[in-house]
């Protein structure tokens, strides 16, 4: 939004009297960034605006190799199969909605979780994303499997993925959305790349899980990781 800021001023001169009017422009923008609890680029060396992973083995927060969005991206796993890689992050909150972009080099040999949101103690799962061995995609809301897509993700291909959670007991609610790369927008949560479940049992997040599977030979890349506790309908090119 542009504001158009006028300053009048009045001045004299001897005996005559002049008035100025002076139009001074401003601009404002508002950052993708704003008001998330996560908002991660892998821009520059480390982990950029601040934010503190923890990562394993074969993790690399500067990769190049292959760029989903901007000068670098994140990897996870070993493409060798000898080493599993993960990394996660502090989130929080009751109720929180997310994105990313993601990419795997091979379809996954046996079905995999390659995203988790967990308890504080970063073991118990309160919401987790699945591939299975066809790239169709399934989700656990607690203890319940959601399961599968129609649509598939394939190799090598960059997709955005949507996803929210919310806390409960017999109402605790998980959303899944995959959509192409063009497809800056989420829409509803339908349609066959879609999964919904909302009478679910989930606790508390508290981490967020990236992770790449030596046993299955799983090698993710991902980019633009937004976290927020309000809705993130639609994400920056």
């Amino acid at each position: 939004m542009k504001k158009i800021l006028f300053l009048f001023f009045a001045f004299s001169i001897f005996a005559s009297q002049s008035w100025a009017v002076i139009y001074i422009q401003s601009s404002s923008s508002t950052s993708e960034c704003d008001g998330k609890i996560v908002c991660q680029n892998f821009e520059g060396v480390g982990y950029d605006n601040g934010e503190t992973w923890i990562e394993t083995s074969y993790t690399d927060e500067d990769f190049t190799d292959t760029i989903l969005r901007g000068a670098e991206s994140m990897a996870s796993g070993n493409q060798s199969g000898t080493g599993g890689g993960s990394v996660y992050t502090v989130v929080s909150g009751s109720e929180m909605w997310g994105h990313f972009l993601y990419r795997q080099d091979t379809n996954v040999a046996a079905g995999d979780y390659f995203f988790s949101i967990r308890e504080s103690d970063g073991s118990t799962n309160v919401f987790r994303i699945y591939q299975n061995s066809n790239g169709t995609l399934a989700m656990r809301l607690g203890s319940s499997f959601v399961s599968y897509t129609t649509d598939a993700v394939s190799a090598d291909m960059t997709y955005h993925i949507w996803w929210h959670y919310k806390e409960g007991t017999g109402d605790a609610e998980g959303q899944l959305k995959f959509t192409p790369i063009s497809t800056m927008s989420r829409g509803a949560w339908t349609g066959s790349a879609a999964l919904s479940k909302t009478d679910g049992t989930a606790g508390t997040a508290a981490r967020m899980y990236f992770e790449g599977d030596s046993l299955d030979n799983f090698f993710l890349i991902v980019d633009q990781v937004l976290v927020s506790n309000s809705d993130i309908p639609v994400v920056d090119p």
